[in-house]
C-alpha cells in the first residue's frame, strides 16, 4: 500500500501482494519478504488488528552529510529504518505504517520488501507531530498507535511488544518509551522518578 500527499490532501493507491508479486531481496538483504504474516503471528503472540505501528522516517537527515538519505545507512548490513519495521511487524501489529519523505516513496524497492508494510508520502515533511498527525488519519481503526523514529536501529520486537502491552494494562492516554544514557547532553530529556 501506498498513501501519499499531495499539499493537504493524502493520495492513497493500494498495491498488494496480488498485484504486484512477493519479490523476495538478494540474500541477507531483508527479513520482510522471507518472513509471511502467520509466521510473524506466531512469532508475536497474535496479531492485534487494533495496535497500528507508524516508523517516521520523513526527516532528511541533512546532518549526516550524505548522499543516502539517513534510514537507509546500513547498520551491520540492513538499512536502519528495515531494523525499525521489523520491531514493529514482529511486535504483532495489525497495521504498520511507514511515514517518509518524497525522497523515499520506493521504500519498498531500497529494501527490498513488499506487503509487510504501507508507505506514507508526506508532503512536505513538517516535523514529527505532523507525522503522528497523518499517521493518525490514515489508521481511524487504531485504538494503539505507537510512533517509533525510523533512525532507533536497536529497537526490539520485544521492545516495542513491552510498550504496547504497558499502554494496554494502565490504559494510559500517552506511554513513552525512554532510555538511561551516560551522558544526555546532547539528547532531548525525560524527568524520570
Amino acid at each position: 500500500h501506498q498513501v501519499s500527499q499531495a499539499g493537504d490532501r493524502p493520495r492513497v493507491s493500494r498495491r498488494s501482494r496480488a498485484s504486484k508479486g512477493v519479490r523476495r531481496a538478494p540474500p541477507g538483504k531483508s527479513f520482510m519478504s522471507e518472513q509471511s504474516h502467520e509466521e510473524v503471528e506466531a512469532a508475536s503472540g497474535r496479531i492485534q488488528a487494533d495496535v497500528v505501528v507508524a516508523v517516521l522516517a520523513a526527516g532528511h537527515g541533512t546532518r549526516m552529510r550524505s548522499e543516502i538519505p539517513k534510514h537507509l545507512h546500513p547498520v551491520a548490513g540492513v538499512p536502519i529504518v528495515e531494523r525499525v519495521i521489523r520491531a514493529g511487524v514482529k511486535a504483532g501489529a495489525g497495521r504498520t505504517l511507514v511515514m517518509v519523505g518524497s525522497n523515499l516513496a520506493n521504500l519498498e524497492d531500497h529494501i527490498g520488501s513488499v506487503g509487510e508494510f504501507e508507505t506514507v508520502v508526506q508532503g512536505p515533511p513538517r516535523g514529527t507531530a505532523d507525522s503522528v498527525r497523518l499517521a493518525l488519519e490514515q489508521a481511524p481503526e487504531a485504538r494503539w498507535m505507537v510512533s517509533l523514529l525510523g533512525d532507533g536501529a536497536l529497537l526490539t520486537p520485544e521492545i516495542v511488544r513491552a510498550l504496547i502491552e504497558r499502554a494496554q494494562s494502565t490504559g494510559s492516554r500517552i506511554t513513552l518509551l525512554t532510555c538511561m544514557v551516560p551522558d544526555a547532553a546532547t539528547y532531548g530529556r525525560i524527568d524520570r522518578d
